[in-house]
C-alpha cells in the first residue's frame, strides 16, 4: 500500500532481482468472510491457494510457551494462477512437468495446469491443511482453534485451485472468530495490531487510507 501511495516500486537493496517491480499484498478478513474473499481472488482477480504460512504468529511473551497471543488464526498464501501456468519450476507435488503457455484468449482457466490444480484443492483440506496445522503449527500444544469455519474452503459451488509448489506475494490473514478471552468478536481491524512494524500497519479498507504512525511510518 506505501509503495501504491508512493507510486514507486522496491527493489532489494538496489539490485536486480526476482521480486523488482512486484508489490507484496495482505488481505485481512474475518473467518465467515474468507469462503468469499477466496473465492473472489480465484474468480475476480486470477488467484490460486499455494499454502499456509507460520510467519505471522508471535509470541507475546517468552513465558507463553504454549499459547500464542494473536487475534491471527492463520495466514494463507496466494498466488496468480497465469504466473503459476508459465512458471519455468517444478510444480503438481514433486512432478517435474514442462510450464504450459498461456492459450490465446490469455485465459488461464483454459489450461490442464488449471484443471489440475482444481483437482489439488478439493483434497487440500485433507491431505495438506489438516496435516501441516497438527504437525507444524502443533494446534494441540498451543490450544489454536479447530472449528471447521476455519477450514480453507470457497463459498458454495465455488473453486478452489491450488499447488503447493506454486508461487505469490498475496497474503490472506484470517482473524479468530472470537478474541482469545472468547468475549470479543474479531473484526480485520483488529489483525493489524498484531504486526511489529508500524509501516505495515497502514491499510485501506475500502474508502480510507488509515496511516498508523505517519510520523514514524
Amino acid at each position: 500500500m506505501v509503495q501504491a501511495c508512493l507510486g514507486v516500486l522496491w527493489g532489494k537493496e538496489g539490485k536486480k532481482t526476482y521480486n523488482d517491480g512486484r508489490s507484496d499484498v495482505d488481505i485481512f478478513c474475518s473467518a465467515k468472510a474468507a469462503p468469499a474473499v477466496r473465492s473472489w481472488l480465484v474468480e475476480n482477480s486470477d488467484c490460486m491457494f499455494v499454502g499456509l504460512r507460520d510467519s505471522y504468529v508471535s509470541l507475546a511473551s517468552s513465558k507463553l510457551l504454549y499459547s500464542v497471543d494473536t487475534n491471527i488464526h492463520h495466514v494463507e498464501h496466494w498466488g496468480s494462477i497465469s504466473e503459476n501456468v508459465v512458471r519455468k519450476d517444478y510444480y503438481g507435488y514433486g512432478k517435474k512437468a514442462e510450464p504450459e503457455s498461456l492459450p490465446p484468449d490469455g485465459n488461464a482457466k483454459n489450461t490442464a495446469y488449471y484443471k489440475k490444480v482444481i483437482g489439488y484443492g478439493k483434497q487440500c483440506q485433507r491431505t495438506y491443511i489438516d496435516w501441516k496445522v497438527e504437525n507444524v503449527f502443533h494446534s494441540s500444544d498451543l490450544g489454536i482453534d479447530q472449528n471447521k469455519a476455519y477450514d480453507v474452503k470457497p463459498k458454495s459451488g465455488g473453486d478452489l485451485p491450488f499447488d503447493f509448489h506454486g508461487d505469490g506475494n498475496i497474503d490472506l490473514v484470517v482473524g479468530r472468530l472470537k478474541d482469545k478471552s472468547g468475549d470479543k468478536k474479531i473484526a480485520p481491524s483488529d489483525l493489524l495490531s498484531d504486526f511489529d512494524l508500524e509501516i505495515c500497519k497502514c491499510s485501506f479498507d475500502g474508502k480510507k487510507f488509515h496511516i498508523a504512525d505517519p510520523h514514524n511510518t
